[in-house]
């Protein structure tokens, strides 16, 4: 597992088939929740990663490639 860019919040580890991010500080179970709700949600009506596990402190997905959204908006790619 690596560190991926951009994990603000999180401690984000990728191997390139899975990504694992712990999260941390005081409302990290709070945003777990959050987030693993909304990617269930959101599975099949836009491309989001998959839930492969999750417990109270960390969320495993499956990896999706692309360009990170940061990633764009640094570039002025914003608008688009």
């Amino acid at each position: 597992m690596r560190p991926l860019k951009h994990g603000y919040t999180n401690r984000t580890l990728s191997d390139g088939a899975v990504v694992r991010k712990t999260y941390e500080g005081r409302d990290a179970e709070l945003r777990l929740r959050r987030e693993r709700a909304l990617l269930t949600r959101l599975r099949g009506r836009l491309p989001v990663p998959p839930v492969v596990a999750a417990d109270d402190t960390t969320l495993t997905l499956g990896f999706v490639r692309g360009t990170p959204g940061q990633e764009l908006l640094d570039s002025g790619r914003a608008e688009a």
